[in-house]
């Protein structure tokens, strides 16, 4: 396993160069315990098995990513064991064009960016840039988005018994880390618990595939499927229903068909793909520039891209439309988890915990989703701060410690 370099600069100077053991989790930054001190952030680095997660993205040995704060910039590297000279590794910038037009040309994601560019770590910040740039439409999507959404303009394969199809390639491109569970690496029983809330209905989904047997146009069918599909975590086969039904919406946007959206692009990002739930965002606000869901999980994406001024206004003006939507601070807890603000994110999370009787029961479980699966909140859950607050509002329901 190899170590985490890290490189901070000041206005473009470099101001400290360290390479640290990671055994399980380093902070560096504003923390007192910082392995490596600057302003602007308190971040930590997990090891997760071969790989470090940092601010909800996994790295490999090779791979590196950009943070900047404000006149600061740090650059955090998984370095590599020692390996055979590889021939291409002096020419990183004919392998970065190349590859980059084959990207661009044939349709290939970010991932394909950041398997083929091997060369001194370069590779995840690369991609990182690449995907900002697509958002902003300096350059083009790497996968043609219709107007619904959907990659590729391509309907979601729905079979006629409400399976989707997993091996559909169009849907199968990401830009960043899925939803997933890591209580053996945290030593919480956090999915444990979020999935204890989960209500489980198996009669109506039943009754919905067979409906849908029967009459594959069912919409009220699928929609009851893609909701399941959604609370069993079947993320795949709950966007294909979805997108069947954003695709053959004709009618105007009101809000029946805005919840729609919102719906796919939430399941969107449970599956890391973000280009395609930033389009789903852009749809709503077509509609309604104000509306606060959108806004709010627009400032994800931006979050997620490291824009983090954008993605602060956007949670502003979200608050300022609807003061009255608790929860709106999870949103606002993913774009400080972003930043490395853990004990930030604990603190607004603890907001909506506070509330949590005032929310709709699905919001309820949604908190608890949020919580035990957002790949932004993977160093929080790894510290005990998150643990210890919802102990102390949830007592004995709160997630308890892996024995």
């Amino acid at each position: 396993m190899g170590d985490l370099a890290v490189s901070v600069s000041l206005h473009g100077a470099p101001v400290a160069d360290s390479v640290l053991e990671v055994r399980h989790i380093v902070r560096i930054g504003e923390s007192p315990s910082a392995a490596v001190a600057f302003p602007g952030a308190d971040i930590a680095v997990v090891r997760v098995g071969p790989d470090l997660a940092v601010r909800g993205r996994r790295l490999a040995e090779g791979q590196s990513i950009g943070v900047s704060l404000g006149p600061v910039r740090v650059w955090l590297e998984h370095t590599q064991r020692a390996r055979v000279p590889n021939p291409w590794r002096d020419h990183l910038d004919l392998r970065f064009f190349a590859t980059a037009l084959l990207v661009t040309v044939s349709g290939l994601w970010l991932e394909t960016l950041d398997a083929a560019v091997q060369s001194r770590g370069d590779d995840g910040f690369l991609s990182r840039q690449v995907a900002e740039l697509q958002l902003r439409g300096v350059l083009p999507s790497m996968v043609e988005q219709d107007s619904s959404g959907a990659a590729g303009g391509r309907t979601a394969a729905v079979s006629s018994s409400g399976d989707g199809d997993p091996e559909d390639p169009a849907r199968a491109l990401r830009e960043g880390p899925e939803a997933s569970a890591d209580d053996r690496h945290t030593g919480v029983a956090y999915y444990t618990w979020y999935r204890s809330e989960v209500p489980d209905e198996p009669e109506l989904s039943t009754s919905a595939r067979d409906r849908l047997a029967r009459s594959p146009q069912d919409a009220g069918a699928h929609d009851i499927l893609a909701r399941s599909a959604y609370a069993a975590d079947r993320f795949e086969l709950s966007a294909a229903h979805f997108h069947w039904l954003v695709d053959r919406s004709d009618q105007g946007l009101g809000g029946s068909d805005q919840e729609l959206l919102w719906r796919l692009a939430r399941t969107e990002r449970r599956l890391g793909r973000h280009a395609s739930e930033a389009a789903l965002y852009e749809r709503m606000l077509a509609v309604d520039g104000d509306d606060p869901w959108a806004l709010c999980g627009k400032a994800t994406v931006m979050a997620r891209l490291g824009r983090f001024d954008e993605a602060s206004e956007l949670i502003s003006r979200a608050s300022s439309e609807a003061p009255e939507l608790d929860y709106l601070g999870v949103y606002a807890a993913v774009v400080a988890a972003e930043q490395g603000l853990d004990a930030r994110a604990v603190d607004l999370l603890e907001e909506v915990v506070a509330q949590r009787e005032q929310l709709a029961p699905e919001y309820q479980v949604e908190l608890r989703r949020d919580v035990a699966l957002d790949p932004a909140f993977a160093s929080v859950r790894s510290a005990d701060r998150l643990r210890v607050m919802l102990a102390r509002h949830l007592g004995a329901a709160a997630p308890r410690p892996l024995r």
